[in-house]
């Protein structure tokens, strides 16, 4: 969608094709009784690599957050509270402030936690993207706020 807005074309010329891909995504790669996606499917078939990795949850917050903005279709805002809700349960290590690179008991890559050249774009992007868009919402709600007369 940024992609689109860089260039000058309008969100709303692609935005059949991104609910398209993201319900494609849910069909075939999404958890829906934990709330995150899984990392492969084959074409138009479940997924067959059930592990549950950093970039796909990152994707999938930015993703449906981006989705929920633009359409006010309460799925991808459900999409995001239930991505959001298991990255924070599974996926953070709030004492040390890391993150796993995977929700899997046994470390991927024998490497528990996401290394710091990878992480900056995924989370970074997806971080500094869904900020942008709760500010905005909180922006919109704050101007609808009318001043009490004294």
């Amino acid at each position: 969608m940024k992609a689109s807005r860089a260039v000058g074309m309008s969100v709303h010329i692609l935005l059949d094709l991104y609910q398209t891909l993201f319900q494609y995504s849910l069909e075939h790669g999404y958890d829906s009784e934990q709330g995150e996606g899984y990392f492969s499917s084959p074409l138009n078939q479940s997924a067959d690599y059930n592990v549950k990795l950093w970039w796909v949850e990152a994707e999938a917050l930015f993703s449906s957050l981006s989705l929920y903005n633009q359409t006010g279709n309460s799925k991808y805002r459900d999409v995001f509270e239930q991505t959001y809700s298991f990255v924070e349960k599974h996926m953070s290590d709030w004492e040390s402030v890391q993150n796993y690179i995977t929700s899997m008991p046994k470390p991927l890559l024998d490497h528990p936690r996401l290394d710091h050249h990878k992480t900056a774009y995924y989370q970074g992007r997806a971080m500094i993207g869904c900020l942008e868009i709760l500010k905005s919402h909180l922006d919109e709600s704050r101007s609808k706020i009318k001043p009490i007369p004294h």
